[in-house]
């Protein structure tokens, strides 16, 4: 693999890293933060180990699915849960 080709790969891999980052910075949450926190530790010990198995192109694959996945359970389960919650507290008072 050429340094171009590994290049490319270590910024397309870091594009998710900044996502969470930013989900992160976005939700402002303790929940959000600690999920976001394992799932970097995740994403980094796959980088780690398939760079020591020369498995360049998977760690690119779960770091996008880790990424994906996590922005994902951010707006379809926490935000909903909100909203939820808010109709709740709005139909109580």
């Amino acid at each position: 693999m050429n340094d171009k080709q590994q290049l490319l790969i270590d910024c397309i891999s870091l594009l998710p890293v900044i996502g969470i980052l930013v989900l992160i910075t976005v939700a402002n949450d303790q929940l959000v933060t600690m999920v976001a926190a394992y799932v970097l530790c995740g994403e980094l010990l796959c980088v780690l180990v398939s760079r020591i198995l020369n498995l360049y192109y998977i760690d690119v694959a779960f770091v996008w699915l880790g990424g994906i996945m996590l922005w994902l359970w951010y707006w379809f389960w926490l935000e909903s849960s909100h909203v939820v919650m808010e109709i709740v507290e709005k139909a109580v008072e």
